[in-house]
Order: C-alpha cells, then structure tokens, then sequence
C-alpha cells in the first residue's frame, strides 16, 4: 500500500519555538513509518522554511541542538509544500500537513489560511476556530454568550494604557477585579507573559510585561481553585458527540502552572490522572469541555481547561489549546491514552479527520464552483 505523504511543520517564530520542537520530534517519532511517509518542515526563528532529514528530529535529547545546526534546503517560495514533499523529488505531493507551531503564526489562522489557499489537509481547527480560539477575550464573550461560567475579566488594548490614562484603566480594573489577579497576553500560550499579582505595584509591573507579548492583555479574577484540565477528540463519525477523556488534575510546585513551573523547573508540577473527583462534578466538566468545543467549532482536537473552586466546587472556564503540547508526556496525549487511545493511534485518527475536513470543505467548494459554471452559461 502507498504510503501516506505528512510533512509535520514545526517551530516558527513564537515564543513556544523550543516546545514546538520538542512536539514534533515526539509526533515523528510514533507515526507508523510502514504508513507514512513523514517530511520534517522547520520554520527558524527568523520565519525561513527548511526541509530536514528525518533523522535529524528524532533523538528528543539533541533536537534543538541538532535543529539548528542542519543547513536544510530554504524554501525562498513557501508555496513550495504544496508540489514537494521530498528533497531531490520535487513531484511528490503532501498529502496532509501535521502543524505542531504552538502560539503566534502557528496556531492563530494564520499558517491553517495558508494550507486552504495551497488546498493541503491539515491536522487542527480551521481558520476561523483558530483565530477565535488564540484571542483569550474574543473566546471568553463567545462562550459567555452560551452561558459558559467563567471568573470576572477585563481586557486591556495597548493603545489605551498611555500614562495619562493608566490611573483610569487601573480604577477600571478595580471596579470588575480584585486581588489576587492574573494578567496575561490575550494570544499567547505555554503560560508566557503570565504574572499572579496581590497589590498595585505589581499589577503594574505585570501589565508591563504583558504588553511584551500581545497589544491586548487580560486580567482575571483569581481564586482558589484546583486547576482541572481534559482532552477533546473530534468524532470522525458524529461531530455532535466529540470524544471527551476523564478529567486530570495538575498540581503545580508554583503559584501556578507558569512557563518556570512546565519548563525550566525539575519538578515543576504533578498531573493526577484522573483527577479525584465526585463522578458528578467530573461528568459536568467533561460535558462542559464539550460544549466548548462544539461552541467554538473547534476540529480535531482541543485541551480545555478549568478551574474547581475550592470550597464551592463551581466550574469556570480558563482556556482552550487547539495544538496542546504533543511530547510523549504532554497531557494531551497523556489523556487520551489513559482513555484507551494510545499515541500512535490517536496520530492516526488526527490525520484520518484532517483529511475528512479537508475532503468536507472540497465538496462544498465544487458545489459553489458548479453553481457559478451555471450561471456563466445562462448568460
């Protein structure tokens, strides 16, 4: 049987470039190889496209060091992937496209337009999921709308935190929030620019630093709470009943899970899998993340993430990752194989429902394109 053609993309010019990495050489290394012909793409820091021999990422512990170091064939024209999968076989077309570039240009829309404009399946949400997904306050008002709860928030544009008006914003702030805060970049991930805050100094000194990372920032209510995560699959065979696994818990060695706690800490956190929980509270967070998912059309795959308020036991809604981390200790795949879908096979579903989205959005697009053939003949 022939091989199916993957590029898995990774990298770009994110902030999660070095997690990014990481998560590909993981993916690479579990697709089933007698079924897949795989096609390393890194995008470096500096936006530039290269080509890579597959056994450059594979050894998890070398990758980035590796990575760095191969002179990969530049892709001048990015258009390339579209006709070249191969090196010295400029004739093989991609099949599907695996993106695993976490936040900026990865998972925002912006990289999924570029492979509906080259008509390439890809693994993920599409543009529009994407886009609303990565904009932590455009995603707050939709799920808000649909009666989704949530801590108080309020949003922040950079424009409007001059000095002449930051005493104005911060009243503002104080009317709908109160210590302790969090203060985040609205389109970003892997908890970067992310400060807890407990008095005014250092809630200015947050937003500070939040405005390194976005032009618009959020700052949320802070409470005590467990903080509660679950995996959403795509059903291939009934989108209405997405595949939901059993809450995890993540018990971080930080104030929160920060970027220090996930990456640079040795033990920065423990994951409770499943989390201990009345199987009422986990059925309604599993239904809850369901709802999220369909709400925001989200496709493929999804990691959302919840807060249990301590004492009460109320679910609010924190976030969702469209392209969660995908190493082999991730908890995105963690999940799932705790739900009984290995890695390697929830690979293979990932790649079967890109293809049926893709297949999916063709058949309507043949259909606009046979009714505007029509009309041009009737004139």
């Amino acid at each position: 049987m022939e091989r199916i053609q993957v590029g898995v993309l990774f990298g770009g010019k994110s902030a999660e470039h070095e997690v990014s990495i990481v998560s590909a050489s993981s993916i690479i290394k579990n697709l089933n190889s007698q079924k897949y012909d795989i096609t390393p793409i890194y995008i470096d820091v500096h936006g530039k496209w290269h080509y890579l021999e597959l056994i450059a990422v594979q050894d998890l512990s070398n990758v980035v060091r590796e990575v760095r170091m191969i002179k990969g064939r530049i892709l001048e024209n990015k258009c390339d992937i579209a006709i070249s999968s191969n090196i010295g076989n400029p004739d093989k077309r991609l099949d599907v496209i695996f993106p695993i570039i976490h936040g900026t240009l990865g998972e925002d829309g912006a990289v999924q337009g570029v492979f509906e404009l080259l008509n390439i399946p890809y693994v993920g949400s599409n543009v529009l999921s994407s886009a609303i997904t990565m904009d932590k306050e455009i995603t707050k008002k939709l799920l808000q709308q649909h009666g989704i709860s949530m801590t108080p928030f309020i949003s922040i544009k950079e424009h409007e935190y001059t000095p002449s008006n930051q005493d104005e914003i911060i009243k503002r702030i104080f009317s709908g929030v109160s210590f302790p805060m969090f203060v985040k970049p609205a389109n970003c991930g892997s908890s970067i620019g992310i400060n807890k805050v407990k008095n005014e100094a250092e809630l200015k000194g947050a937003i500070s630093d939040a405005f390194k990372y976005d032009q618009k920032i959020l700052v949320e209510q802070g409470v005590a709470a467990r903080e509660i995560e679950v995996s959403v699959l795509e059903n291939i065979e009934d989108y209405s009943t997405p595949i939901v696994s059993h809450p995890a818990e993540l018990i971080p060695n930080d104030e929160f899970y920060s970027y220090k706690a996930k990456y640079i800490m040795e033990n920065g956190a423990r994951f409770e899998i499943p989390a201990n929980l009345p199987a009422s509270t986990a059925d309604l967070i599993r239904k809850t993340a369901g709802e999220v998912f369909k709400i925001l059309e989200c496709n493929c795959l999804a990691r959302v993430d919840f807060f249990l308020e301590q004492g009460t036991d109320r679910v609010f809604f924190n976030e969702i990752n469209t392209l969660p981390g995908f190493t082999e200790i991730s908890l995105y795949p963690k999940l799932l194989g705790h739900y009984g879908i290995g890695y390697s096979k929830l690979l293979d579903m990932l790649i079967d429902l890109a293809q049926n989205k893709h297949k999916t959005r063709q058949n309507k697009i043949t259909n606009s394109v046979e009714i505007l053939s029509t009309i041009q003949q009737l004139k």
